[in-house]
């Protein structure tokens, strides 16, 4: 009797844990819901209250390059000065040399935080491969169903936190995949793959620590100081990059690659000289290599030296005839010389590669960032860089339904023929277009409004 009595009080006390957790997983679904909600109407009432029509605009560096001279500053100013019975506010979040990962992963953020209601992408150019190298990490693939449970997130949470003063606790739960793979092989090769991992999450900082901390466990690893010399010289530090990377030239002086960046690097510092002398030399070790004669193209063409840049793409394109960078390059080094038919050739070639060679990363974070904003209500534009086709931006989009396209091919072009490439654009980054001068980026504001007053307002 006594043994019965005391499994019936467990029971009821199993159950009333049960129905306690229960009632506290309700209790904080409801007020998750709550507080969402009264987010929501809290950023609507603050947009009624101004009377301002938001638009956000995300992209990389051709978006936030340019202080008050960006496109979306300049696009705010000409908006407001139509006089329209709108007060119009365009919010920059541009970020040089990311990637459409992070910029998804940071759009649910930007458009709790600014509530807009317009949205405009101009994105892509920085997804250079379709997935990071592959990692050779534990992967898991099966999730249980309490795992979703905001009772299991809480305690979880709390336990996190109670210690989170010990060591063994704080590197299980730093969020990287470097601390959860207890069973991998950590040689040289896994830290450059992990290194790969962070650029293509949009990370480069993390990168770079890992690099480093690869460079001490193997001191001699020419790819680790490549790669270092790579991600500083994108970072614009110049004298740490330079340092690295003929660190790893004096370690192997047959590394076309630290050659090639190093070549790079002094051409972003117009020291023309050597940047011309050391991509001669990479070409030498390596005649396959299509990347260094596109750079070699680039440095000639800084100089304006297009006779040179020619002579350099066409050797190119008999290497290599699908490099679509190379006509790209071909087509404005014509534009640029006032050889306008010539130029168009260049430019139809160069858009019909980029057609068959969409970059699947790309294209499956535009249709993701399309599916979350038009589910939202936001109205989407989608603009093609400068001098690139239209429909290569279209073609990455299953359902074109509900995104307004911005043409900027032709005005470019036309600008360019009567003026000079210069006058718009401050580099070659991208091959075929480049970060915008002030002029550019107003030309861009322009197109950008012109479309949005008709087809977003109806005004003509």
């Amino acid at each position: 009797m006594h043994k019965t009595s005391a499994k019936h009080k467990s029971l009821l006390i199993m159950l009333g844990i049960f129905l306690s957790l229960v009632l506290l997983e309700i209790i904080l679904r409801i007020c998750g819901f709550a507080l969402l909600s009264f987010q929501e109407h809290r950023n609507r009432s603050t947009l009624e209250k101004h009377n301002k029509y938001r638009i956000l605009c995300l992209g990389e560096s051709t978006t936030e390059m340019g202080d008050n001279n960006a496109y979306p500053q300049q696009l705010e100013n000409i908006l407001n000065e139509k006089q329209i019975e709108t007060t119009f506010s365009v919010i920059n979040k541009g970020i040089p040399a990311t990637n459409t990962t992070t910029i998804l992963s940071k759009l649910e953020e930007n458009l709790n935080k600014y509530n807009p209601n317009l949205v405009i992408t101009m994105m892509g150019v920085n997804d250079y491969g379709d997935t990071p190298r592959q990692i050779f990490l534990p992967n898991k693939t099966k999730t249980y169903f309490y795992e979703s449970l905001r009772v299991f997130k809480l305690f979880k949470l709390l336990f996190m936190r109670a210690f989170q003063n010990f060591s063994f606790f704080k590197s299980q739960t730093e969020n990287s995949p470097f601390n959860r793979s207890s069973k991998c092989i950590q040689n040289e090769e896994y830290f450059l793959k992990l290194a790969d991992y962070y650029v293509f999450q949009g990370n480069p900082d993390k990168a770079i620590k890992i690099l480093l901390k690869a460079i001490e466990l193997y001191p001699d690893s020419v790819q680790a100081y490549s790669e270092l010399g790579w991600y500083y010289v994108n970072q614009g530090k110049h004298n740490i990059a330079e340092k690295m990377l003929k660190k790893a030239i004096d370690l192997d002086p047959k590394t076309d690659e630290a050659y090639a960046i190093l070549g790079r690097h002094y051409r972003n510092t117009k020291n023309f000289q050597d940047a011309e002398k050391l991509l001669l030399t990479a070409i030498k070790m390596n005649i396959d290599n299509i990347e260094i004669y596109n750079e070699l193209a680039k440095c000639y063409w800084d100089q304006k030296k297009y006779s040179n840049t020619e002579e350099v793409l066409l050797e190119t394109i008999k290497i290599a005839p699908d490099e679509a960078d190379a006509y790209g390059l071909l087509a404005v080094s014509y534009l640029e010389q006032n050889k306008d038919n010539i130029a168009e050739i260049y430019f139809k070639k160069s858009k019909e590669l980029r057609s068959k060679t969409l970059n699947k990363t790309t294209k499956m974070n535009y249709n993701k960032l399309q599916e979350i904003v038009i589910k939202r209500g936001i109205k989407l534009v989608c603009i093609q860089y400068p001098l690139r086709n239209i429909n290569n931006l279209k073609l990455l989009f299953d359902n074109r339904d509900g995104i307004i396209f911005i043409d900027n091919e032709k005005i470019f072009k036309d600008a360019i023929a009567n003026s000079s490439y210069w006058d718009y654009f401050r580099d070659l980054f991208a091959t075929d277009f480049g970060h915008c001068t002030m002029k550019g980026n107003r030309l861009l504001a322009e197109n950008i409004a012109n479309v949005l007053l008709e087809e977003v307002f109806n005004i003509k």
